[in-house]
């Protein structure tokens, strides 16, 4: 069974809630602990403790690095700011405020699970990297006791910032020179896997899932485009089965300049597993079954 700690921006796109119950759901994944990243990183903590309660589970969720803590106007992509001066989310509910959050730190959690099992954590990655680069830098001998990172990151087969990286540029540029191993599933890949109609309809149709649903639908109203796209169930998803193919590349984050925030091949880069190809019909099949169980 792979031991995982599931690193989530929760709360924005509904692909994490998805990501999130399918790991909770599947057989094959031991689930030690949520943390959640950036903007009201507190807030989507409450979130994904909802959605591992929906599913029956008691797995411990943690807030962690909230990056920035209060952001400036010009830093916002149509965003609404409470009164508190942090991002409120669209996919977070008043209910939600009962919710528990641990105490301890995402960061302190990440570095004490790796110690306590060392080489047998992987570290799923769905989010801006300030979590994973807080904790490398704080304690490197221990972040350095997990066996893999497996990251929803970057862009490799054309020059694009994706999100999970450019939205913090410096985290991405520390853990790219980590000593653990980093499998990439980047949006080239996972752009593929946008939900039909009716595969979408089959989401809303899942019983014992209303604070997913709640949440798609709040999700799908406020975006224009109403499109629903699975990045970060496709990299959970690859933690258990086959549907993603690799091959090794040297990379490194561009920390300057117009390509800042661009994963590019690099001689100096990091040796990493870059995602090239995806079997998006299989993966699709798998995860409503997993997700529907």
């Amino acid at each position: 069974m792979e031991k995982i700690i599931f690193d989530t921006d929760i709360g924005d796109d509904i692909d994490d809630a998805v990501a999130l119950r399918f790991v909770l759901k599947c057989k094959e994944i031991e689930t030690l602990g949520v943390t959640t990243a950036y903007k009201n990183a507190h807030q989507r903590a409450k979130i994904a403790s909802a959605i591992v309660k929906e599913c029956g589970k008691k797995v411990p969720v943690y807030s962690g690095v909230d990056l920035p803590a209060v952001c400036r106007p010009e830093q916002l992509n149509g965003e609404q700011i409470g009164s508190d001066g942090k991002v409120r989310l669209v996919q977070y509910f008043d209910f939600m405020e009962e919710e528990k959050v641990e105490p301890l730190s995402a960061v302190d959690f990440i570095l004490n699970t790796a110690e306590k099992y060392p080489g047998e954590v992987t570290l799923l990655s769905l989010a801006p990297l300030c979590n994973l680069a807080a904790a490398y830098e704080k304690a490197p001998e221990k972040f350095g006791k997990l066996k893999h990172i497996v990251m929803m990151g970057g862009c490799f087969a054309y020059p694009f910032a994706e999100w999970n990286i450019r939205c913090d540029v410096e985290a991405a540029c520390s853990v790219f020179t980590c000593p653990v191993g980093i499998s990439a599933v980047g949006y080239d890949i996972t752009q593929s896997t946008t939900l039909t109609d009716k595969q979408t309809d089959e989401l809303f149709a899942i019983k014992d899932a209303q604070v997913l649903q709640k949440m798609l639908g709040a999700y799908i109203c406020n975006q224009k485009c109403g499109k629903v796209t699975m990045h970060d169930p496709l990299t959970a998803a690859s933690l258990v089965k086959d549907f993603v193919s690799y091959k090794k590349c040297r990379v490194k984050v561009v920390a300057e300049g117009a390509d800042r925030g661009k994963t590019v091949e690099s001689c100096d880069g990091k040796e990493i597993n870059v995602a090239v190809k995806a079997d998006i019909d299989g993966f699709m099949e798998y995860l409503f079954k997993t997700i529907g169980g």
